[in-house]
């Protein structure tokens, strides 16, 4: 019995090996839930003079989302791609004097996104800690409202980079947690006006959002 023991263990044991350090992929589904934070800075130009500033003030609301992505795991190294949709309540307003001495306000609501992000992490002491880094693209509900003028609402586009970081916790083997903090940088963007080219609003929005979220491995 003896030797038999032994031809198992030494025929077993590279087995093992190889099927802890072999690449393993998990498609995985998660929904998301957390707070959302925004800050707006831009400017005015009337007849293509920059003639005053837009001073914002911080924006939080909630924000709530769903995943779909794909979990690539090698020993403790991990990696991954995610693409998600998040739907956000960050409402603020920007306020402005202009030369000829009218008021501006230009309010906003980030309604939602899309968001397309790969990670790269490591598993320290079984626990997976990731950066995570891509692209966001965003709609908002926008108005400008000049006094004297009236208000001009419309929708806008926005996109930016992304960067963050998360741990990812699991419950058991195929369901797990996420905390995710992340940081979207956009790009300008024209908000537009009832009076067209004459007058001109740009805005630079800085978003964060820190999540929680639960998710099944398949």
């Amino acid at each position: 019995m003896r030797p038999l023991a032994l031809l198992a263990a030494l025929l077993l044991a590279p087995a093992s090996v190889h099927a802890e350090d072999s690449l393993v992929l998990h498609p995985f589904g998660s929904v998301s839930a957390g707070m959302g934070f925004a800050q707006d800075n831009g400017t005015v130009t009337a007849a293509s003079v920059a003639t005053a500033s837009l001073s914002g003030v911080g924006a939080m609301g909630p924000v709530v989302g769903v995943n779909v992505g794909l979990d690539l795991r090698y020993g403790d190294l991990l990696a991954g791609a995610r693409i998600g949709y998040q739907r956000s309540w960050l409402r603020q307003s920007l306020d402005a004097s202009l030369s000829t001495g009218e008021s501006l306000r230009a309010s906003g609501s980030l309604d939602q996104g899309i968001l397309a992000l790969a990670r790269l992490g490591w598993c320290l002491s079984g626990l997976p800690i990731y950066l995570t880094g891509g692209w966001v693209w965003s709609w908002a509900s926008t108005s400008v409202a000049v006094h004297d003028l009236g208000t001009f609402s419309d929708t806008v586009h926005q996109d930016g980079g992304a960067v963050g970081l998360g741990v990812q916790p699991s419950i058991s083997e195929n369901w797990f947690l996420e905390f995710e903090y992340l940081l979207v940088f956009y790009r300008r963007v024209d908000l537009p006006t009832m009076l067209g080219p004459v007058l001109g609003v740009q805005v630079r929005s800085v978003a964060s959002t820190f999540t929680v979220s639960g998710g099944y491995r398949f």
